[in-house]
């Protein structure tokens, strides 16, 4: 499991610096916001983190636009009908966060690196918007939530 949440990290990581080479406007902003919240003068901590605002839109949607894990799978937990199908109890769902991330009727231009989509929403990594699931089907299967 170790190995699966570090090369899962490595690749976000990886991922969203490959944006910022594309964007460089981008990167300017993230390196003013460092300078006005943390100074530049010493190492970012935890307790800075709430303050970065835009350096989480970024990673928010570095996150969304290049997912690690494509698919993901949760169990049904009652008896249900989902668009006409009836889905039993027990039964294996496999979830398409691919193309939930890149749905074009839920974001505009979901193909472009856009990190002020984030401006003003409330939508979290931690898997309470379906929208947005980074972390698979949240904290019961992500060790990283």
């Amino acid at each position: 499991m170790l190995v699966v949440a570090i090369n899962t990290s490595a690749t976000t990581v990886d991922w969203i610096l490959t944006e910022l080479l594309r964007h460089p406007h981008v990167m300017k902003k993230i390196h003013k916001e460092l300078e006005q919240v943390v100074d530049l003068e010493r190492v970012v901590e935890e307790s800075d983190l709430e303050s970065l605002k835009y350096l989480d839109m970024v990673v928010k949607e570095g996150m969304r636009l290049h997912s690690v894990l494509p698919l993901s799978q949760c169990e049904a937990m009652e008896d249900c009908v989902v668009d006409g199908f009836r889905i039993r109890k027990g039964s294996r769902i496999t979830i398409n966060n691919y193309a939930i991330q890149r749905d074009p009727n839920v974001w505009s231009e979901p193909e472009k690196f856009l990190p002020e989509r984030f401006v003003g929403s409330n939508i979290d990594v931690r898997g309470r918007n379906f929208q947005f699931l980074p972390f698979s089907a949240g904290r019961r299967s992500c060790p990283a939530v």
